[in-house]
């Protein structure tokens, strides 16, 4: 969460660092705000006060659930359906997206039906109105409003017949969350580019000297870079460090280059915490580093600009072992913490 900019790692230089911002299928919405409860309990159990202003409210799943309501009425049809779009292969955040669907009709007092589908069910069940695009249920042509979109889609295999079902999805007139191309904007490769100064004035050009400076510094300083695939994450596609990268960085040809970035490693503060984990003994006073993430919700009308939700509301916070250099959750390294705010003044 904290990183230093300078060796000594000394209390007046650390900051806090943006990372990244992610637009895609996202995670932990449905979890944390129940992780957040946990631990407050867990705190009082042990005779430590955890108000509001130490332990602050968490309301990711209810923000997330308003805000798929808030676009089925903006869409206008009562007996339009909201559409979760699910992975029923292997869905390990499956706990996660069901609470996010049980907060929906909690909020919408079940007046919305909701259907699951994966992208395969979608190309038998789903057909687009040749005449008005609406998205429609095969069996009896109700419309879909919504299409709450729960896949990883980036850095994936989609066979074509998936492809198809995508593209019928974002033809369609049923409000995407999120859509295809603001899920692409969001990609680790399109915030690279955009962080170059100048790059948005030259229409996001390519500049091959600079990539292959960075490539020989990389492998010269691997201790300073993180290689990490653009795919999108829960575990799926890990990242390379230290010696790995300049291994990864001779397999790869020129084309295949452009499906990785290379970002700062950043050199966060430690701090000790007890992990608490499934099938493993427990580890006490142990060595982590934590990253803060704030959840946010946006709606809006892409041909007009017009912004009519724009909210942010709940957070994560995600720990991992100081020895351990991923810290994803899917992946088994990172672990959905709590913060605890205190005053240092």
């Amino acid at each position: 969460m904290l990183h230093s900019s300078k060796n000594d790692q000394s209390e007046d230089n650390y900051a806090l660092k943006q990372i990244e911002v992610n637009g895609s299928a996202l995670g932990g919405a449905g979890l944390v705000s129940r992780v957040t409860r946990l631990h407050r309990r867990m705190l009082k159990k042990a005779g430590i006060e955890a108000p509001k202003s130490n332990v602050p409210d968490n309301g990711s799943d209810v923000m997330t659930a308003k805000a798929l309501f808030h676009a089925w009425q903006v869409f206008g049809k009562a007996d339009a359906v909201l559409l979760f779009l699910v992975d029923t292969n292997a869905d390990m955040l499956q706990f996660d997206r069901r609470n996010i669907q049980y907060e929906f009709e909690r909020v919408s007092k079940d007046q919305v039906d909701v259907v699951r589908l994966s992208l395969m069910q979608c190309t038998a069940k789903l057909m687009l109105d040749p005449v008005d695009f609406s998205l429609r249920l095969v069996d009896d042509g109700r419309v879909i409003a919504v299409v709450f979109n729960q896949v990883l889609m980036l850095g994936s295999s989609p066979s074509h017949m998936e492809l198809d079902a995508r593209l019928m999805i974002e033809r369609s007139t049923a409000i995407k969350a999120p859509s295809l191309v603001f899920a692409m904007s969001h990609s680790k490769k399109i915030q690279q580019v955009l962080t170059r100064p100048g790059m948005v004035e030259r229409f996001l050009s390519a500049d091959k000297e600079k990539n292959d400076q960075l490539i020989q510094m990389a492998i010269k300083h691997p201790d300073r870079y993180v290689l990490k695939p653009i795919g999108e994450g829960c575990g799926a596609h890990f990242n390379y460090f230290d010696e790995d990268i300049p291994k990864k960085l001779a397999q790869l040809s020129p084309i295949e280059l452009n499906d990785f970035i290379l970002m700062e490693r950043l050199k966060p503060k430690a701090y000790r915490n007890h992990f608490v984990r499934a099938f493993l003994p427990p580890m006490i006073n142990a060595e982590v580093t934590s990253e803060l993430g704030i959840y946010g919700c946006l709606l809006g009308n892409i041909s007009t600009g017009q912004v009519l939700l724009n909210r942010q509301e709940g957070h994560v916070s995600k720990s991992k072992l100081l020895s351990s250099n991923e810290g994803g959750i899917c992946s088994g390294t990172g672990m959905i913490d709590t913060p605890y705010l205190v005053d240092i003044d």
